[in-house]
């Protein structure tokens, strides 16, 4: 009787051993399913952001979208082929003060073919500027971009600009949200600077912008540095 009692013992003993050891690695193994599980990325519908009723031959109906990084920026459409071409041999930038140095203004109602009035009627809340900049030093030292609402007024600035290739021209992408309700005129002023020890004029040679729409409140201040591109079209 006592050697069955022990058999049974023993059974038990190792039945609750083979339990344990599958418990312990079936954790084990959810464990490292978990930690190598791809976290999937946030997936907007646009069914939640209907397009803004815009007509206009260079206005597109896009996606939501994300912008910086991971931060998210719901735009509901864009107007493309906006470029400046007339600066593209003389818009040099000195350290004389933003007022001091010369500007380009991109009026709303001639390069989208609609006022601020009309862009709010549509149901536009924020305006995104999606630019990019062809440059290149004339000296080394950094460079400056502001956004202003007709001439006195700023609306974002960048902080300090370092060009690591001197004389030699890169194109560098740029972003900016403005809320539209701030705007006095249909005017935006891009305004730029320069500083650093003794001359550091630097050359604007080229921009080319995307003007984003939505129906959302603005989420960034400041003008965003997104990195170097190799092409001026900033197109979606």
């Amino acid at each position: 009787m006592k050697k069955i009692r022990k058999m049974l013992i023993l059974g038990m003993t190792l039945l609750l051993g083979v339990f344990t050891f599958v418990s312990v690695y079936a954790d084990e193994d959810n464990a490292d399913n978990s930690s190598n599980k791809v976290e999937e990325p946030t997936r907007f519908d646009p069914n939640d952001y209907p397009a803004i009723n815009i007509s206009a031959s260079n206005y597109h109906n896009l996606y939501p979208m994300c912008f910086d990084m991971g931060n998210s920026a719901v735009m509901v459409g864009y107007f493309d082929d906006i470029e400046f071409v007339e600066y593209s041999d003389n818009l040099i930038i000195d350290d004389s003060g933003i007022f001091s140095n010369d500007y380009v203004p991109f009026d709303l109602s001639n390069q989208i073919g609609m006022s601020r009035l009309q862009l709010a009627s549509a149901g536009v809340v924020t305006i995104g500027l999606d630019f990019r900049v062809m440059l290149h030093e004339i000296y080394d030292g950094y460079q400056y971009f502001y956004l202003y609402d007709g001439s006195t007024t700023q609306l974002a600035a960048s902080s300090a600009f370092d060009h690591q290739y001197g004389i030699h021209p890169r194109i560098y992408q740029f972003y900016a949200e403005i809320q539209l309700s701030s705007l006095t005129s249909d005017t935006i002023y891009f305004r730029f600077d320069a500083s650093g020890a003794g001359d550091d004029d630097w050359q604007c040679d080229y921009i080319d912008i995307n003007i984003l729409v939505s129906r959302g409140n603005k989420a960034y201040s400041g003008i965003k540095y997104c990195g170097e591109v190799s092409t001026l079209s900033s197109n979606y």
